[in-house]
């Protein structure tokens, strides 16, 4: 008998414990999403007083967020600076990244026609927006840095 996308599955039961069980490993080894919540609540207290930084939405009662990210957006008056922002973040070896593109800049839909405009808010948010470093096993110590270095480099633009 051979193969087909629509045959049943064959897999030896071992082989499917085996594959369960490296699963339980790989999710036992990943650290909980509280160290990365802990993590956004020190950015939060570290930059609320930033000139020129608007910080993610505060987290609601009923929401959890994982934390994967922590996006920051730049003021209306210097998002056109967001690029010289990443660059001197990046030439402090902070590895700053963006990490949102609108859905119609993407390249399946420009070839289908979609063009830079269409969706100017989405446009203009994307282009404000970074995000610095986030990780469960971040220290206070890089978090204070990346803080301090946002600052003065948010200072330079006044």
């Amino acid at each position: 008998m051979s193969w087909s996308p629509t045959s049943p599955r064959r897999t030896p039961r071992r082989s499917r414990r085996a594959a369960g069980a490296v699963d339980a490993a790989t999710l036992a080894s990943r650290p909980p999403p509280t160290k990365r919540r802990a993590a956004a609540k020190r950015y939060d207290k570290l930059l609320k007083d930033v000139p020129h930084l608007i910080l993610p939405l505060k987290e609601r009662s009923y929401e959890k967020s994982a934390w994967h990210l922590y996006p920051v957006r730049l003021a209306p008056e210097v998002a056109h600076r967001r690029d010289d922002v990443f660059a001197a973040l990046r030439a402090s070896g902070i590895g700053v990244q963006v990490h949102h593109l609108p859905v119609h800049r993407h390249l399946f839909y420009e070839k289908l026609g979609h063009q830079k405009g269409l969706c100017p808010a989405a446009e203009a948010f994307v282009a404000s927006e970074f995000s610095i470093p986030l990780f469960a096993k971040i220290t206070i110590a890089q978090q204070k840095f990346i803080a301090q270095k946002l600052k003065e480099i948010l200072q330079c633009l006044d």
